[in-house]
């Protein structure tokens, strides 16, 4: 195992490449730390063809409201 201080665009597993990539890059709405592009360029740059990404999808669930907020108590 090898620690590797780079950017994710600027890493590479030295010509090979994997066939799965477990990363947590979803910040809140899975969207607000801006982390997809670099994800996806570790995918490009290390996954095989046919590879898995963990996770590999999201969902986010959103309940609009208007009105005026009243207290229960």
């Amino acid at each position: 195992m090898a620690i590797h201080r780079c950017l994710a665009e600027e890493f590479s597993l030295g010509g090979l490449k994997a066939d799965l990539i477990v990363s947590e890059w979803m910040g809140y709405f899975l969207i607000f730390e801006n982390m997809l592009p670099s994800v996806l360029a570790v995918r490009d740059n290390c996954l095989i063809d046919g590879g898995q990404m963990i996770p590999s999808e999201a969902s986010l669930y959103i309940c609009g409201y208007t009105g005026d907020y009243k207290d229960p108590n």
